[in-house]
């Protein structure tokens, strides 16, 4: 039907139809102009009572553009019901659409989504179809990206954005651009993404979306925080339909703004709508964010109590933010996992695939072939359980970092508080036995010897033979030198190792040195490369 799309003709009428109906979707035609057009083709396809796929690909459209207005129930019907009447025999290309939309509306699993999008990419490749194929490497990106393997995912949103601009898909270029703008800062390679910024702030396309400009602005912000772009952000934001998230970020942005401006009136204004709008059930971290802005205007403005009832709050969403971004990293980690292993099948099965062709064209040599197919298939499953019990350790391993890492983030809060209550006792805005009272309820939930003693579990369960070994290289090595050596073995700082061990992190230097001098380390030898050796 054209260059950038492969829908295999049935009716020419029907044809133009589903034409303008991609066309129309990607300019952002208006959701009724579309629904009309699906209409019409759902028409044509009552007619012609012969052509079960014309009636398949209206109810495609139908459930695409009811999930454009967020009807996802009936949707998911329309789907099934073009999923269900479709040829894929005879039209495959009709079936790796409805497949993909069918995966965008129910996911599932990471890997399930991520093994779907694969295959699209794989089929749109073969039909050369530039924009679907675009389309899937930018899903591919963001599911590899909220992995954190941002070189890998920042590959595939420039090979998207490339398509796109090879199918003069304009509006989709600059989103994609903004996109790939926001990565690059994220990855330190700053005068890269100053360079799409500046490229955006002046390109027509982009200027002509009025929504994706207010967006544009609010990124390019955060990104070199000029305060012109954020009160650009703001009024723009004010005259167009609001969409919530961005309208809080910007809300956000600008109590911070002006509490570094020192403008403290409006900094708590714009941080209590900010939180107002957020709710209970929204952005836990952008939350966290306002309500410690509103937390500072408020201790400023003399409001003691409410600074106080404002942190409490504000303590409790932290608790729960960390314990959901360690969550979060360790199923980021399972997912990056499953993916590389996904891959490495993917690789396996396509070498399998070559080398039984192979088999069949030379004959003569199809037992001895068979024969080193069959010892690389169990090669490859024994590497298979190694990489599993890698991945096994790994999770324990992280678990154990995880650990560490919420018991530093909570005393940090946890000290905060304290410095806090100290500082409205001295300004007057706490009685000293309040003080007293909240110090004893703060304390005891500073680390000690119980989260030590869990904490030695696990480290012993991912480590099972590090004490043992270091033991029998290092005899004189006493209790508190193997326990030590444990915590710089993960890499904990001077800092956390004092709160394990309920000391003066001054002691940790000393300690450090007594534990070199009885294993007998040189000056140019690093006590953590000789404890990640063993």
């Amino acid at each position: 039907m054209t260059e950038t799309f492969r829908w295999s003709a049935i009716e020419p009428h029907a044809d133009s139809i589903m034409l303008a109906l991609e066309h129309g979707y990607m300019d952002a035609m208006p959701i009724d102009s579309l629904l009309a057009l699906a209409d019409s083709l759902g028409a044509m396809a009552s007619r012609d009572h012969s052509s079960n796929q014309l009636r398949a690909r209206y109810h495609y459209w139908k459930g695409r553009l009811e999930n454009k207005r967020h009807n996802l129930p009936t949707a998911r019907a329309h789907l099934k019901r073009a999923i269900a009447i479709s040829d894929s025999s005879a039209y495959p290309y009709d079936a790796m659409r409805f497949r993909y939309l069918a995966t965008v509306f129910s996911p599932g699993s990471i890997i399930n989504y991520y093994s779907v999008i694969k295959d699209v990419e794989s089929f749109t490749q073969r039909s050369d179809d530039r924009l679907m194929l675009a389309t899937a490497k930018l899903d591919i990106g963001h599911i590899i990206q909220e992995t954190g393997d941002l070189d890998n995912a920042l590959a595939y949103y420039l090979a998207a954005d490339s398509l796109y601009q090879s199918a003069g898909a304009s509006d989709y270029h600059v989103k994609t651009s903004l996109n790939n703008a926001s990565l690059l800062h994220k990855m330190g390679r700053i005068k890269e993404s100053d360079a799409i910024l500046d490229m955006l702030r002046h390109d027509p396309v982009a200027i002509s979306d009025s929504d994706f400009y207010t967006s544009f602005l609010s990124v390019a912000y955060t990104i070199q925080g000029d305060s012109t772009d954020l009160l650009n952000a703001y009024r723009r934001s004010l005259r167009q339909p609001k969409r919530a998230h961005r309208f809080q970020e910007v809300l956000t942005d600008m109590a911070a703004m002006y509490l570094a401006q020192g403008k403290t009136m409006e900094a708590e204004r714009y941080a209590s709508e900010a939180i107002d709008s957020i709710g209970d059930g929204g952005d836990i971290a952008l939350r966290v964010k306002a309500a410690g802005i509103l937390a500072r205007t408020q201790e400023r403005l003399g409001k003691g109590l409410e600074a106080l009832s404002t942190r409490r709050r504000l303590n409790a969403d932290q608790e729960t933010l960390l314990s959901s971004r360690t969550a979060m990293e360790i199923r980021n980690l399972e997912n990056r996992a499953q993916i590389m292993k996904y891959e490495d099948d993917l690789r396996h099965k396509t070498q399998t695939q070559r080398l039984l062709a192979a088999v069949g064209a030379l004959g003569m040599l199809s037992v001895v072939l068979v024969g080193w197919m069959f010892l690389m298939h169990r090669l490859h499953n024994h590497k298979m359980q190694i990489a599993n019990y890698r991945l096994d350790l790994e999770k324990e391993r992280r678990q154990l970092v995880s650990s560490a890492a919420i018991m530093k983030e909570k005393d940090n809060v946890l000290d905060a508080v304290l410095h806090d209550i100290e500082t409205m006792e001295k300004e007057g805005k706490l009685g000293h036995q309040e003080r007293q009272q909240i110090e004893q309820l703060v304390k005891i939930h500073l680390s000690g010897k119980q989260e030590r003693d869990s904490f030695s579990v696990v480290f012993d369960r991912t480590n099972p033979d590090f004490s043992r070994e270091l033991r029998r290289l290092y005899p004189g090595l006493s209790e508190g030198d193997v326990r030590l050596a444990s915590y710089i073995r993960i890499g904990m700082q001077s800092k956390q190792i004092a709160r394990m061990l309920m000391i003066q992190p001054d002691s940790i230097k000393k300690n450090r040195q007594r534990l070199r001098h009885r294993m007998g380390l040189g000056a140019d030898e690093s006590l953590e490369e000789v404890l990640s050796r063993i």
